[in-house]
């Protein structure tokens, strides 16, 4: 579908962006199958009831609705808990989301773990502390607002205390009043907490690094559980022909080779037999590999393609720029894999019996689609199974959908055991979605003021949203009729131009695509920046100048963001050598968080172009843990290094040419940079951190470089 977008009509095109699970259902005819969707409301109070739990012994206990993979969000909820009750961050007792503790709720994606949730969270806890003085206060007939856990004790400013199992006589159970009722601090403009805006090591980091207890799903063990893993085929189309005889069932650990339904898998009773047993059936395997890759409608995987019937808006602008300075230029940006180092695993129990009970341990960015997926599958209903999901080792949106935790129910029904299911790095190649490749042809002029009188951006890529890895044949014809958000994020230009059109055609492709860090953040916001540092030699102007010009009192906290990183990295006294270059980029991410990069780039004596510094500026609001957001900057800026110098998943027929780590390659602890990050310390309300640097990041490293080759870089990676 193609979309229109002008400077009038952004509401209307954000609107159109969106999607509707009721309207969507409306379209299908008699007879479709309607599969579980992605719950996409925020949380509210009556959901946050369920999560927090003040105990006895003084010990709160936290069901996060929140996936934990390496952004830190368990230790800032901890830091909100214990800021709200007033209580030492060790008596927050986190716990991974389990679907038998909470109701559905949104997928841990987006950067909306502290945007979303914070607030309700705070309010919850601020509600229980409420509750707590209240019932302090009917005790010893008084009236306040002080008194502080102290072990198992309440304790009263004039050293009174009551032990808590006496204000907990009766459970305390929050209402959806009290939680509204509540006066959360945790965010309040101005504040100087005491958890809260301070850098705090997570209390597991120690575990994390020892190993010293179970932290992720392979870590489990259950008794008398057994190995499985997968048959995966050479393409994404492709059947099984037939399995020759083979030796398989020769081999000690030998349990059963599973072929029901498209599901093909090994099992074994040890991992060293699973390998051998697994070798052995994949040499004797035939595929049917007859199926025809499915057509891209003009958008190639591997390179450059014409506008094609894009090209029809150029006649739309008329007479906009004609005799102006002008650019017209067209962007590629590949295939690109979440390449998560912890492959994907699942444990699953299934007991049989009259009233069926199935558990599953698994690392998932939403249990909750998993949960309803596996009850249709199975019949069950949702109390009949538990999903207890663990720490992740990487998820980037890779780990928002993949069927592994069905897989493992089914076979942990098939086998009568505890099954350990686990993909293989091929398998997380072969069987996963990608980042969508995109074509961007962007055209602009200047007006005789050296400003921006005219953009027109036209570009085409896969799906993100509406992605085949999760809906059917016959809901993709019904999205294909509404524009796929994900993919245009970014598309939006922060600065002012009078007159502007934004076009996008979303494809499907042979290749299954969808949610990758950022959506399609950092290759919009790369194009746009891209052709912005162009603008600015045509302009003949600094660049950075520039962009302070375009924003022409838009967007403060990015002007403030540029001017803070112009200072932090010496921009205006740079030294800009025959060998050095420096590149600078903006951006904002969902409309909401803030990041301006430089990039110091160098060529060496063999002609090899590396990045040896980077400064960024970030401003996403109150930031609960300082530490946690510089590590998610720099992580955003590793990420934009390798989509610079290496990823690119590549194609072969209907799958990907690049399926294990010798072949996708990123950027390595030898090509990481000296960066300097800086957090803007802000009273606004949390806007997200996870993502944001990944608008600006990629953009300043290759302005740098066309600064040093003499030719603006138009295609990733840069080779």
């Amino acid at each position: 579908m193609t979309s229109a977008l002008s400077k009038s009509s952004r509401r209307e095109f954000l609107k159109l962006l969106g999607w509707s699970a009721a309207g969507i259902s409306a379209t299908c005819l008699t007879g479709c199958a309607f599969p579980p969707l992605p719950h996409r409301n925020d949380p509210t109070a009556e959901e946050a009831r369920l999560w927090i739990a003040l105990l006895p012994d003084g010990t709160v206990e936290f069901v996060s609705p929140r996936a934990e993979m390496g952004q830190g969000i368990s230790i800032g909820i901890q830091q909100i808990i214990a800021e709200e009750i007033r209580i030492d961050l060790h008596q927050v007792r986190y716990i991974h989301p389990r679907t038998d503790r909470f109701h559905a709720v949104k997928a841990t994606v987006g950067s909306e773990s502290i945007l979303s949730f914070g607030p309700v969270i705070a309010a919850a806890a601020a509600a229980i502390r409420m509750e707590l003085v209240t019932r302090a206060d009917a005790k010893l007939g008084r009236s306040g607002d002080e008194g502080v856990i102290h072990g198992a004790t309440f304790k009263l400013p004039d050293n009174q205390s009551i032990p808590l199992a006496e204000l907990l006589a009766e459970p305390l159970l929050l209402s959806e009043d009290l939680i509204d009722q509540a006066k959360p601090v945790s965010f309040k403009a101005g504040r100087t907490g005491r958890f809260v805006g301070h850098a705090t090591s997570a209390p597991l980091i120690k575990s994390l690094v020892t190993a010293s207890q179970p932290m992720f799903v392979d870590d489990i063990d259950l008794s008398d559980m057994v190995y499985a893993r997968l048959l995966t085929p050479p393409n994404s189309n492709a059947g099984l022909a037939s399995i020759a005889e083979n030796k398989a069932q020769d081999i000690a650990g030998y349990v059963d080779f599973v072929q029901e339904d498209g599901l093909l898998a090994v099992v074994a009773t040890n991992r060293n037999s699973l390998e051998r047993v697994h070798a052995e059936f994949l040499r004797t395997a035939s595929w049917d590999l007859s199926a025809q890759p499915v057509q891209n409608e003009g958008l190639s995987l591997s390179g450059h393609t014409e506008p094609g019937a894009l090209e029809h808006v150029l006649a739309q602008q008329g007479d906009i720029g004609k005799g102006m300075p002008q650019i017209d230029i067209t962007l590629t940006v590949p295939l690109a894999a979440h390449a998560a180092m912890e492959p994907r695993t699942a444990i699953a129990r299934y007991q049989q019996g009259k009233h069926p009970q199935l558990e599953i341990w698994t690392g998932s960015q939403d249990v909750t689609i998993a949960h309803r997926q596996i009850a249709d599958f199975f019949d069950l209903s949702e109390d009949q199974i538990i999903i207890h999901n663990q720490r992740i080792g990487g998820g980037f949106g890779g780990k928002v959908f993949s069927g592994i935790e069905l897989d493992a129910a089914r076979l942990a029904k098939h086998i009568k055991k505890p099954v350990k299911l686990q993909w293989t790095r091929e398998d997380e190649f072969r069987k996963t979605y990608f980042r969508p490749p995109s074509q961007h042809r962007i055209r602009a002029t200047l007006n005789d003021q050296g400003r921006i009188e005219s953009w027109w951006h036209a570009f085409k890529s896969g799906h993100v949203i509406f992605s085949s890895a999760f809906l059917p044949d016959w809901m993709q014809s019904v999205t294909s009729l509404i524009a796929d958000k994900g993919a245009a994020r970014g598309a939006l230009l922060p600065y002012d131009v009078p007159n502007q059109m934004i076009e996008f055609e979303d494809v499907r492709l042979p290749i299954d695509t969808g949610p990758w860090r950022g959506l399609g953040a950092m290759p919009n916001c790369w194009a746009i920046e891209t052709v912005m540092d162009r603008l600015a030699v045509l302009a003949g102007k600094d660049p950075l100048a520039f962009r302070m010009d375009q924003l022409s009192g838009r967007h403060p906290r990015l002007q403030n963001l540029l001017q803070r990183v112009a200072a932090l990295s010496g921009w205006n006294n740079r030294s800009e050598s025959e060998g050095t270059a420096y590149g600078v980029a903006c951006g904002i991410y969902k409309e909401m968080s803030y990041s301006a990069t430089v990039a110091k780039v160098r060529k060496r004596e063999s002609g090899e172009l590396s990045v040896v510094q980077l400064w960024s500026v970030h401003d996403c609001g109150i930031v609960v843990n300082p530490d946690q957001v510089m590590a998610q900057v720099e992580g955003n800026l590793m990420w934009c290094l390798g989509s610079v110098l290496h990823e690119d998943a590549g194609r072969h027929g209907n799958s990907v040419s690049s399926v294990n780590f010798d072949s996708y390659t990123w950027a390595s602890y030898e090509e990481t940079p000296e960066m300097t990050i800086d957090l803007i310390q802000s009273n606004e309300p949390p806007t997200g951190a996870g993502e944001t640097a990944i608008v600006s990041g990629a953009a300043a490293i290759t302005n740098a470089m066309s600064l040093l080759t003499g030719e603006t870089i138009l295609s990733l990676p840069v080779t």
